[in-house]
């Protein structure tokens, strides 16, 4: 059986963000907050090179991992003005999926229904999808 995971990320990031305003507004748990200069990776020895703000839902190969994109865009869609107003002011506002597979053999279609929705909140989504390198025939 093929083991899917990974997460879908909302990220507003930048060389500088406002952090405290966008908490007092998204109220969204959980949040991540990184900031510019912090040590970041798994051996806490690389630079962040920006501040980034985010909220994370992760999703596991049992369930249809657009369940937890609907939950996210559900969550974020009463924002959905404050969020078009960030894509504004900092350099990016998206939705990061990440999809980790054992395999690189990944096939997926996204609904009518989230794709509505992103288009209410206003912002793109981008695809990064990483295989441990095995094959399955």
């Amino acid at each position: 059986m093929m083991i899917i995971k990974g997460e879908f990320v909302f990220t507003v990031s930048d060389v500088s963000v406002d952090f405290n305003s966008i908490e007092k507004i998204l109220t969204v748990e959980p949040i991540k907050i990184i900031k510019r200069g912090q040590l970041i990776g798994k051996l806490k020895n690389i630079e962040a090179p920006l501040d980034i703000y985010s909220i994370e839902r992760k999703f596991f190969a049992k369930e249809d991992i657009f369940k937890q994109l609907l939950i996210l865009l559900d969550d974020l869609l009463p924002y959905h003005e404050f969020i078009k107003e960030l894509a504004k002011r900092y350099n990016s506002v998206a939705i990061n999926c990440y999809i980790r597979s054992e395999y690189g053999q990944i096939g997926f279609e996204m609904s009518n229904e989230i794709i509505v929705k992103l288009g209410i909140i206003g912002i793109a989504i981008n695809f990064n999808i990483l295989s441990f390198g095995g094959v399955e025939e």
